[in-house]
């Protein structure tokens, strides 16, 4: 169609609405009008269905009650666009600005165009990204409903269910009694916007700024939203949003969320969505975290002691050198997680979460579960991990002092340069476990030796384990399991490698060894001196 075609068409479907001789509605199906100037455009009424509007200008057009199922509006100007009634089912809005629009009665719901006229206009719009024979869900990625005081009621009984509102800025929207069940309204801006009964039930606010928004009146259901983020300052909502539309973007769109060195102690933050955020050394002592999500996030160095984590998942995240006294991981999600492609397409890559140098001094973790962690220099100091599941865990440099290990499983654990004095190992199986001297600063020759000084071994499982240079005065080793012990390879198969307790250079003195049989242990360069009970007849054997 030639603009001259299409000023005509305008003109006769203007006289067909106001009921005069000559006129004729127009018929633009699947027409491409896009970077068009059409403001105070009159098409109400009228079958618009699959229209390219992107680009245009349209503030303050007539489209009420018309046919625009699966039509284009990307970057338009359609403020004060009348859409009341119309069927926007499948229409897109992405980075539209829609102030002041009249959207009362508006079917919103997802749809799917098929098929189209033969003229190519439906491929011209697809070969520019518009996609609209493909709207599978209505996109307002980041619509402008800025000052959208003229919606005032005027989505009431609109039916947005499922809607995708995804980064619309809908500050001071009147959505009183909207139905926005199931709604995507991630990184939505809600800033004094009424919601008094409208219906959320599933709906995603993940993200959402929520600054002067009463909730308390509103459906919200299984509804993803924080609602303790009303009251933190507005820069740190609006990097909240900016986050959570990175994070839906895959990082192309906003950014990703800097919160590090802020101080949110004592803050109710409930299914707050901050995965992949940076919070680098904040201060969430005693926050409530119950739900909130962590997962990739940057926890390095933040106090979270006292908080309240119930249900939060910290899969994959770093939380090296963080606070964490008082807090019961027990309910916690602390998974690793593995890393796809752009196509979803498995990569073989993976990352864990990581709690190196991380205080967790006196915390009861008989519960939480740390297997695959990397716990290397925490302080674990009088910690209950009775009974735990352990084996093949990184405790190297790690402050064990004074804690409860007994009966817990601690195969092929790694103890190099741990401090373990006063830990009660009682029971443990130990199994292939190392207790050998650390690489670091401190000790001889650049080593640091592993310390066992008083420690509980009574009855534990010590076959393979290798003890070289630890120092065990004191340390109480009566009835313990002494022998070799079958490396297993990643299939659970034996190797055919084996090794014996070996106490290579370690010191024994004081040490009660009652009923061990060392002769199935290596003691070479062992100090024995003062040990206690050593059965009569047998000797220190020398491998």
């Amino acid at each position: 169609m030639t603009p001259q075609e299409f000023v005509e068409t305008l003109r006769r479907h203007d006289r067909f609405t106001r009921g005069l001789a000559g006129g004729v509605r127009a018929r633009l199906v699947n027409e491409n009008l896009s970077g068009l100037r059409l403001p105070e455009l009159n098409l109400r009424e009228e079958a618009l269905t699959g229209v390219d509007f992107s680009g245009c200008v349209l503030a303050g057009a007539d489209l009420s009650n018309a046919d625009l199922f699966g039509a284009v509006f990307d970057d338009s100007d359609a403020s004060g666009v009348k859409f009341a009634g119309s069927d926007l089912r499948g229409a897109r809005f992405r980075n539209a600005n829609l102030s002041g629009a009249d959207l009362r009665a508006a079917d919103l719901r997802p749809g799917v165009l098929v098929g189209g006229s033969q003229d190519g206009s439906i491929q011209a719009a697809l070969s520019r990204g518009a996609r609209a024979a493909e709207a599978a869900a209505e996109k307002l990625s980041e619509a402008d409903l800025h000052n959208a005081s003229e919606l005032r009621a005027r989505l009431t009984r609109g039916s947005l269910a499922r809607v995708d509102l995804h980064g619309a800025n809908l500050s001071e929207a009147n959505l009183e009694a909207a139905m926005l069940d199931e709604a995507n309204l991630t990184g939505t801006n809600l800033e004094n916007a009424n919601v008094h009964g409208a219906r959320l039930n599933g709906a995603n606010l993940h993200g959402a700024i929520l600054s002067n928004v009463d909730l308390s009146a509103a459906e919200v259901t299984d509804a993803k939203v924080c609602f303790g983020v009303a009251r933190l300052p507005i820069e740190t909502q609006q990097a909240i949003r900016e986050h959570a539309l990175w994070t839906d973007s895959f990082g192309l769109e906003a950014r990703r969320g800097v919160l590090s060195g802020m101080s949110l102690a004592g803050i109710d933050l409930t299914d707050v969505y901050l995965s992949g955020a940076e919070l680098r050394d904040c201060d969430l002592s005693g926050a409530t975290l119950r739900g909130a999500e962590f997962v990739v996030a940057d926890l390095t160095g933040t106090n979270l002691s006292g908080a309240d984590v119930w249900g939060a998942d910290f899969s994959a995240a770093a939380l090296a050198n963080a606070d964490l006294r008082g807090v019961n991981l027990a309910s916690a999600k602390l998974a690793s997680i593995g890393f796809v492609g752009s196509e979803g397409e498995k990569t073989g890559r993976s990352r864990k979460v990581t709690l190196a140098g991380a205080n967790l001094s006196g915390n009861d973790l008989r519960r939480t579960d740390l297997r695959g962690i990397d716990l290397s220099a925490a302080n674990l100091r009088g910690c209950n991990l009775a009974g735990s599941r352990l084996s093949r865990m990184v405790f190297v440099l790690a402050d064990l002092s004074d804690a409860d290990l007994g009966g817990a499983d601690l195969r092929r654990a790694d103890f190099r340069g741990a401090d373990l004095s006063n830990a009660d190992l009682s029971n443990t199986r130990l199994v292939l476990a190392e207790f050998s001297p650390a690489e670091g600063n401190g000790g001889p020759g650049g080593r640091i030796n592993t310390r066992l000084i008083n420690a509980n071994l009574q009855s534990a499982g010590l076959s393979g384990a290798n003890f070289e240079n630890a120092d065990l005065s004191g340390a109480t080793l009566a009835s313990a399991d002494l022998g070799s012990a079958e490396f297993l390879g990643t299939d659970g198969k034996g190797t055919g490698k084996h090794r014996a307790t070996s106490f290579t250079g370690a010191s024994l003195r004081d040490a009660d060894i009652s009923d061990l049989s060392l002769k199935e242990a290596n003691t070479t360069d062992a100090d024995l001196t003062g040990a206690k009970r050593i059965e009569a007849g047998e000797k220190p054997s020398h491998e």
